[in-house]
């Protein structure tokens, strides 16, 4: 279905977006679903995308963790001086 555009269930053209799902246990995937039977296949995604995806959201956490350590010490800051 990814690559010839068409349903292989319905033969409909009707396709939705590829877009990105995650199964528990960091297993990242493609989802790509037909608009008229809503038949769904999943497909793997390579190694090089994988990385790029962990890398972000470690990148997000990290500056998540330096938010919330600097919030409070401005805001303790702010009210010694």
């Amino acid at each position: 279905m990814r690559k010839s555009g068409v349903c292989p269930k319905c033969g409909s053209k009707d396709l939705g977006v590829e877009r990105d799902f995650r199964l528990p246990g960091r297993e990242f995937l493609k989802i790509i679903s037909c608009n008229k039977c809503k038949f769904v296949e999943l497909y793997t995604i390579d190694n090089d995308e994988r990385e790029r995806k962990i890398r972000s959201g470690n990148i997000f956490l990290w500056s998540m963790m330096i938010i919330g350590f600097v919030i409070p010490i401005g805001v303790v800051l702010l009210f010694v001086i």
